[in-house]
C-alpha cells in the first residue's frame, strides 16, 4: 500500500512521456510544426554543431545573424551534444518532454518534503501533469524556456534539501533559458534572506547583474544584425527595456491600465484556474511576475493567450504558489474535512480546466487532429527534406521550414529567392510570417514561369524549384 502512491506517479509520468512524445514527433511528420519556431530552433542548434556557434539566418532576412539577434536562449547549446549524437528533429522534440516531464517528479519530491500524506504527492503530480498551459508550451515546438518550467522545480527541491551546489547549477541553467529568465529565481534570494542571508545576497547580485548584462548591454549590440530587430520586445511603452522602465516611470497610470486590460485578465484566469484560485494566497507566485508582466505588455496578442511557450516562465511559480497556499491551509485547520475538500477543490479546478483550456483527446481544444491528419504533402516534404543537400541554400514557406532546418542558409519564402538554390513552397495555408498568402501565390506562379527555375515537384499546392546551373 505503501509503494501505491509512488507507482501511480511513475506510471502517470511514462503515460505522459509516451503520449506527448507520439503527440510532438507525429504533428511535426504531419507538417503541422513550422519554420517558426522550431525551424529557427533546429539550425541554431545544427549550426553550433558543425562549428558556426549560435548562428542561423535572419527569418526576416537574407543574413546569417546570431541568435542573439533575437534572444538569450543559451540553454539551446545544451542541446547539441545530443543532437550531434543523433542529428534529428526528434531529438530535440524528444527532449524536450523528457525535461518536461521529469518535472511532475520534482513535484512529487516537493509535496514529500511539504506534505504528511504521499497521497497529496499524487494529486500535484496530476495537477501538474494536465495542466493547459504547460501541455501548450511542449506542444508549441521547440523553447529553450519550455526547459525552465522543470529546472525551477528541480531549483526548489535542491535548495529545501540545501543542496547548495546542485541549486546554483540549476539557477544557473534556469538563467540562459531566455534573457529575463535570471528575474524568475528572485524569490529564491527572499527564501534564503533569514538563514543564509550571505548567499542569498550572492544570489541576488547575480540575477541583477547577468540580466543588466543581457538586457542593457549583449542584445542591444546584438540587435541591428537583424531586420527585425524589434522582435525582442513590442510593447507600447517601447521595444528595449530601457524604453519601457522609462515610460512606466513616466506614465505609470497608463502602465497599470494595461496591465489590467481585459484580455490580461482573462489570461489571469485561465493561468490560475488550474490551481483552484490557490496560487493567489502565496508570495511564491510572485515568482511568476516579470514573464506575466512581460506578457500582459505585450502587442503580440500570442502573449495573452495559454496557447503557446509564453506561459513557461509562469507555470513553475503557480503550482508551487498553489502548494505553499494547500500546505498553510491545513496548518491551520488540520481537520479531515477541511483536507478532504481543499483536496477535491483543487482535482476539480484542475479537471476542468484541463477540458475546458486544454489539448488533450475529449476537450474542448482538443488538439489531436493535427496528428491523426492525412496530409498528402507530408511524405513528399519529407522525402526533399533528404534529397536536398544541406550545403544547398534554400528558401522555403513557414509550414515546411522545420523539415529543412539542418543547413547553413534557410530564407523565408519569397525572401531569399535570389541567393537560394532550391525552392520549397506549400502554397495552401502557408502560414506566411514575412509577407501575405497572396504575395506568396504570386510569387510562386512567377517563378513557375521563370527559365530560370527547373520545377522538380509540382504536387497542386506544393512546388519545388531548383536553379538551373
Amino acid at each position: 500500500m505503501k509503494r501505491w502512491p509512488l507507482i501511480i506517479v511513475l506510471a502517470l509520468t511514462v503515460l505522459w512521456a509516451a503520449y506527448f512524445s507520439w503527440f510532438t514527433i507525429g504533428r511535426h511528420a504531419k507538417t503541422n510544426s513550422a519554420r517558426f519556431d522550431l525551424g529557427n530552433m533546429e539550425q541554431v542548434i545544427w549550426n553550433t554543431s558543425q562549428g558556426r556557434f549560435f548562428t542561423m539566418t535572419d527569418p526576416y532576412g537574407t543574413t546569417q545573424v546570431s541568435r542573439l539577434s533575437f534572444h538569450a536562449d543559451f540553454f539551446l547549446l545544451a542541446l547539441v551534444p545530443f543532437y550531434a549524437v543523433i542529428p534529428r528533429t526528434e531529438t530535440l522534440l524528444l527532449l524536450q518532454v523528457l525535461a518536461v516531464v521529469s518535472g511532475a517528479v520534482a513535484v512529487w519530491l516537493i509535496a514529500k518534503k511539504w506534505f504528511s500524506s504521499p497521497w497529496w504527492g499524487v494529486g500535484w503530480v496530476v495537477v501538474y501533469l494536465i495542466n493547459p498551459g504547460l501541455q501548450w508550451s511542449v506542444i508549441f515546438d521547440l523553447h529553450a524556456i519550455t526547459f525552465a518550467v522543470p529546472l525551477i522545480l528541480w531549483t526548489l527541491w535542491a535548495a529545501l534539501n540545501k543542496r547548495w551546489i546542485l541549486m546554483v547549477v540549476l539557477g544557473l541553467l534556469v538563467a540562459i533559458t531566455k534573457e529575463q529568465s535570471a528575474l524568475l529565481l528572485i524569490p529564491f534570494v527572499v527564501w534564503l534572506w533569514k538563514p543564509h542571508r550571505q548567499l542569498a545576497l550572492i544570489w541576488l547580485a547575480g540575477i541583477l547583474a547577468w540580466t543588466a548584462i543581457i538586457l542593457l548591454v549583449v542584445l542591444p549590440l546584438s540587435q541591428p544584425q537583424s531586420v527585425n530587430h524589434q522582435e525582442i520586445y513590442q510593447t507600447p511603452f517601447g521595444s528595449t527595456a530601457i524604453e519601457i522602465i522609462k515610460s512606466s516611470v513616466s506614465h505609470p497610470l497608463t502602465f497599470i491600465k494595461t496591465g489590467l486590460a481585459k484580455q490580461n485578465l482573462i489570461y489571469g484566469w485561465q493561468l490560475s484556474a488550474p490551481y483552484g484560485l490557490l496560487n493567489w494566497a502565496s508570495p511564491w507566485t510572485l515568482g511568476a511576475g516579470p514573464d506575466y508582466l512581460i506578457n500582459a505588455l505585450s502587442l503580440k496578442p500570442a502573449q495573452h493567450l495559454i496557447y503557446s511557450h509564453y506561459t513557461s516562465g509562469l507555470t513553475p511559480w503557480l503550482i508551487i504558489g498553489a502548494m505553499a497556499s494547500a500546505v498553510w491551509i491545513i496548518k491551520r485547520w488540520p481537520r479531515r474535512l477541511i483536507i478532504g475538500g481543499l483536496g477535491s477543490w483543487i482535482i476539480i479546478w484542475a479537471g476542468v480546466s484541463a477540458w475546458a483550456f486544454g489539448p488533450l483527446p475529449g476537450a474542448k481544444h482538443d488538439h489531436t487532429k493535427v496528428v491523426r491528419w492525412r496530409n498528402v504533402y507530408a511524405a513528399s516534404i519529407m522525402e526533399w527534406a533528404k534529397i536536398i543537400p544541406p550545403s544547398a541554400r534554400i528558401s522555403v514557406t513557414n509550414n515546411v521550414g522545420s523539415h529543412f532546418a539542418r543547413r547553413e542558409y534557410l530564407y523565408s519564402f519569397p525572401l531569399g529567392v535570389e541567393p537560394a538554390e532550391y525552392i520549397v513552397v506549400l502554397e495552401d495555408h502557408a502560414t506566411p510570417v514575412v509577407a501575405t498568402q497572396a504575395e506568396v501565390s504570386a510569387a510562386i506562379n512567377k517563378l513557375r514561369t521563370d527559365q530560370a527555375w527547373e520545377i522538380l515537384a509540382q504536387q497542386n499546392d506544393l512546388t519545388v524549384l531548383k536553379r538551373r546551373p
